[in-house]
């Protein structure tokens, strides 16, 4: 496998979404641990994989989102950590993708340290750190939204006993310490990089507590500045998303990944639905051609999205053709197993 570290600022690369938020978006539901199907069912985790593998994607995520010690003892699998996030790597790994980026979400530092060590043990190419996981119940003390809530204290389901509830919509603050979330994913970046060379990847808090426009104004993201070595953002429609690049390229020294929400086809019939994906399909190719002329280094998409979007950049990103009408989109779409149904 090609060293990441060598292609930063150079190659132009395709990522799969979150691939444990991926899972939770499309195909079950956070009263189980999605992680714990790296041990229980990991042929439904190698399908995952296979299904972005298609359709050309360069790297993917594995599913160890939220399998540090804190969120997998509320699933009463904590001593499975170690198992879980090796197998995520592993899983990753035989799917074939040039590189593998170990995911996992904000946490105190030990709880952090003990499973990032897990995950170096399986040598992925790099670190990518989220603030994605904490909306299942914080796992570094940061609140918002709404925890999962489970009625079985079976392995895999959450302790009701446990397992809280915080009021929805509040700004991420680490209750216990009064933390910003800017400063405890500053933290977690130095635990990180004190624990291996591997390029780090890390959201852009700065953009995500406030605009794009504001953070502007700032004279380096302080990510960049703890050490993170890719920036990310993720969820936005296309047209916010190339709006926040052109204000992060103002102030990134290091390569930028976007991970855009393409939207769904929504139509009442089938023909309606194939009509507005290619629409949709379009759209994410014009947008994969903007974001590469402005300088993003990697393209992926918001969890939830379909394959084929992932798909339509790998062929832009690669050179392929992929005019209107010219059959490859349904040969993409052939490839995605959660095609709309009649």
């Amino acid at each position: 496998m090609p060293d990441l570290n060598l292609r930063l600022n150079k190659d132009m690369l395709t990522v799969t979404p979150l691939f444990t938020a991926q899972m939770l978006e499309v195909e079950l539901d956070d009263s189980e641990c999605l992680e714990y199907l790296n041990i229980l069912d990991d042929e439904l985790v190698r399908e995952a994989h296979r299904r972005f593998k298609l359709v050309g994607a360069h790297c993917t995520s594995t599913n160890t989102l939220r399998a540090n010690r804190t969120i997998l003892r509320l699933f009463g699998l904590e001593d499975a950590l170690v198992d879980i996030n090796r197998t995520g790597v592993q899983l990753a790994r035989e799917a074939g993708f040039e590189h593998v980026l170990a995911t996992v979400s904000l946490a105190e530092p030990e709880v952090l340290q003990e499973q990032v060590e897990a995950l170096l043990s399986e040598d992925p190419d790099a670190i990518w750190l989220t603030t994605r996981g904490d909306r299942f119940c914080g796992s570094s003390g940061m609140t918002h939204g709404t925890c999962p809530l489970g009625s079985s204290t079976a392995p895999g389901r959450p302790d009701p006993s446990v397992v809280g509830t915080t009021a929805p919509g509040r700004p991420l603050v680490n209750e216990a310490t009064g933390e910003t979330e800017v400063e405890v994913l500053k933290t977690a970046i130095e635990c990180i990089k004190s624990l291996t060379n591997l390029p780090l990847i890390a959201p852009a808090a700065s953009v995500v507590t406030a605009s794009a426009a504001q953070a502007a104004d700032t004279a380096e993201l302080p990510e960049a500045k703890q050490g993170a070595d890719i920036i990310y953002t993720s969820g936005k429609g296309l047209k916010e998303s190339l709006e926040e690049l052109r204000s992060l390229t103002r102030l990134s020294t290091v390569p930028l990944m976007l991970c855009p929400d393409p939207g769904k086809p929504a139509g009442s019939t089938r023909q309606q639905r194939s009509m507005e994906l290619n629409q949709l399909i379009d759209n994410m190719v014009d947008f994969a051609l903007e974001a590469r002329q402005l300088g993003a280094q990697f393209i992926g998409t918001a969890p939830g999205s379909l394959t084929v979007f992932t798909g339509a950049a790998s062929a832009v990103l690669s050179g392929l053709e992929m005019t209107h009408g010219d059959g490859s989109r349904e040969s993409f779409f052939e490839n995605d197993s959660r095609e709309p149904s009649p």
